[in-house]
């Protein structure tokens, strides 16, 4: 396991508190479980954004010297 810090404000962590003792639990089991859903609802988001890859543009070469390309872009323009 890896450890985070998070902050939450102070309302919530209340929350969290009495639910963790209500069930006698850890509030880390809590966050832990909670996080495990959220994950489980939103995987299909997830995994289709890690799978899509960015759209790519190929312009060909570039013909003009690098050190003319400021005066071509202004000449065009």
């Amino acid at each position: 396991m890896k450890k985070i810090q998070i902050l939450y404000p102070e309302p919530q962590m209340d929350a969290l508190r009495r639910a963790a003792k209500r069930l006698d639990r850890p509030v880390s089991e809590i966050v832990r479980e909670a996080t495990a859903e959220w994950l489980r609802r939103h995987a299909p988001y997830i995994d289709l954004e890690a799978r899509e890859a960015p759209p790519v543009f190929r312009a060909g070469a570039i013909r003009i010297p690098p050190e003319e390309l400021r005066e071509a872009g202004v000449r065009d323009a």
